[in-house]
């Protein structure tokens, strides 16, 4: 299919390594397709993911799959951000296309990993900004360096669960897929809003294509897919009900650009600082005595799932927590079959999808 003859609607291009090199012929557009696809038999279909909604809504991932009808339902995270979370974004950096912007997010993370003692994830948003920080902190960092390339995956979360206090730097795929629980990982360090490369084809012909119809390329395709992105990344951060840490967004964009409130207003309820000093408190007096108690509550999940029982079309649940205060957000009376559904929340008990397969036979299930 690839040749000088690329069809309208699709983008031809070619990822190289130093071993081999692949082709891709990538669509534009797959909502119509999609949303024929998912109407053409009686069968449910179920999204879960906790990184769905932008600035709690759906819109983006919705009219990415031509879901637009979709009903759509936001479950608050079971954590305690409040309690257990920092958000940090320290001031004084440089806008990101200085030469010297990542020498300055080092010199900056330096005293957050410090009083971390370590147990951090850097994320990077390019492979040159990895390659800098690795040899500027091998040169002054306390504390066990493992850096993405040097090691398999696996092998280095391995390592970095075992030595309790190590500092790990990776890009993208360390940026989802990992989970971490603990106090081995009590901190995340992100250098910059990850927006997509310029350079990258897929984006070009998306934005290409968007402007041609009189859309905005930047509001709606690549902040939404940044804004999940950072979603993402941070996600790293809390994994357990016990977890609790430090978050250090280095982009001044955040605070300097008006889209700064997107992201910001996407991300969970974090408290949020300028001051070192307060990073420097929040590890220096340890995880609270009280626990929130956050026992699911089973039979509530159930009832809610077995009234969901007879919807046939789309039922698509991105759910953020479960515990007895939003379930009773669940309406007694099932939902309407002729109208696709949607849910978000953040975690998700193994017992939910065996739930879910219980009440819903016939569903097709996808879990992100």
């Amino acid at each position: 299919m690839i040749s000088e003859s690329t069809p309208a609607d699709y983008v031809a291009w070619f990822e190289t390594t130093a071993r081999n090199f692949t082709l891709y012929l990538t669509p534009l557009d797959i909502a119509a397709s999609f949303r024929q696809y998912a109407s053409a038999g009686k069968k449910a279909w179920i999204f879960t993911s906790a990184t769905l909604a932008i600035n709690k809504s759906f819109a983006y991932f919705q009219a990415q799959l031509g879901l637009e009808e979709a009903e759509t339902g936001l479950w608050d995270s079971p954590f305690d951000y409040a309690s257990q979370t920092m958000l940090y974004i320290p001031p004084g950096l440089p806008v990101p296309s200085a030469p010297d912007y990542t020498d300055c997010v080092i010199d900056a993370a330096l005293p957050v990993l410090r009083a971390s003692r370590g147990r951090a994830f850097l994320l990077f948003t390019s492979h040159r900004a990895l390659k800098f920080a690795a040899a500027k902190l091998r040169d002054v960092l306390d504390y066990p360096l493992l850096v993405q390339g040097d090691a398999p995956r696996s092998e280095l979360l391995r390592r970095f669960r075992a030595a309790g206090n190590a500092v790990l730097l990776g890009t993208g795929s360390f940026w989802e897929g990992v989970d971490v629980r603990g106090e081995a990982l009590s901190c995340v360090i992100i250098d910059k809003l990850p927006f997509a490369s310029p350079d990258d084809p897929v984006l070009q012909a998306r934005a290409g294509a968007m402007e041609q119809a009189g859309r905005s390329p930047f509001m709606e395709y690549q902040l939404p897919e940044a804004v999940i992105a950072l979603k993402q990344g941070v996600g790293r951060l809390i994994r357990d009900e016990n977890d609790r840490g430090v978050l250090m967004l280095c982009d001044p964009r955040l605070l300097s650009k008006g889209y700064g409130r997107i992201f910001l207003a996407s991300l969970p309820p974090m408290p949020q600082t300028k001051r070192l000093e307060d990073v420097e408190q929040f590890f220096g007096r340890g995880p609270s005595n009280a626990r929130r108690d956050r026992r699911y509550r089973r039979y509530e999940v159930e009832g809610a799932l077995r009234a969901m029982a007879p919807v046939r079309g789309i039922f698509w649940l991105s759910v953020s927590g479960v515990e007895d205060r939003p379930w009773r957000r669940v309406p007694s009376a099932p939902w309407s079959a002729s109208r696709p559904i949607c849910c978000s929340s953040h975690s998700l008990p193994i017992y939910m999808l065996r739930l879910w397969q219980a009440c819903l036979p016939s569903a097709c299930g996808c879990v992100a």
